[in-house]
């Protein structure tokens, strides 16, 4: 955690106080969004199969990135647009289309995020690239489309790609 001591807040004996700036662990590159309270670790050194990206971001106590509410991929979709310099072309995010292993019913929805919640595919609309996602039995996975502004799109599970790992602040 980052924090500082502006020149107009007090202290009191044997207290100093001081204003959070990041709530993030130091010493990996994480983005902090303070609106969500969330710590996001983007991965462009080390492209991985969906599976072993969720298996990454887990040994680290954290998660694939779950991007919602919807401020969270609004946050996720300005930082890209913000950083032009970033070229990775596919990043997955923690999502994937429902299995057996999953409890809902054959005709539920589209995706399912890793926190058991399935994705509003009303909320997420704008997000997703025109056409998207593809047919049931298609592509399974979810990912952010690097080529299309990083839209969402599906993918495949065996597709090497970077990924978003999250954790939140004060984890």
């Amino acid at each position: 955690m980052v924090y500082v001591a502006p020149a107009n807040m007090t202290s009191a004996p044997g207290w100093q106080y001081f204003r959070l700036i990041s709530a993030c662990p130091v010493g990996k590159a994480y983005i902090a969004d303070r609106v969500t309270g969330t710590c996001y670790r983007l991965v462009l050194t080390a492209k991985k199969i969906w599976v072993d990206a969720r298996d990454a971001c887990a040994e680290n106590n954290e998660a694939l990135a779950v991007l919602e509410p919807v401020d969270k991929a609004s946050f996720i979709r300005d930082f890209f647009s913000g950083n032009k310099g970033i070229t990775s072309n596919n990043v997955f995010i923690g999502a994937k289309r429902p299995t057996a292993s999953v409890p809902f019913p054959p005709t539920g929805p589209d995706f399912v995020w890793l926190n058991g919640q399935a994705v509003n595919m009303t909320a997420t609309a704008p997000f997703w690239v025109p056409g998207k996602p593809g047919p049931l039995g298609s592509n399974q996975f979810l990912r952010l489309n690097g080529d299309l502004d990083y839209g969402w799109s599906d993918a495949q599970g065996t597709w090497f790609q970077d990924y978003i790992c999250e954790r939140p602040f004060f984890q």
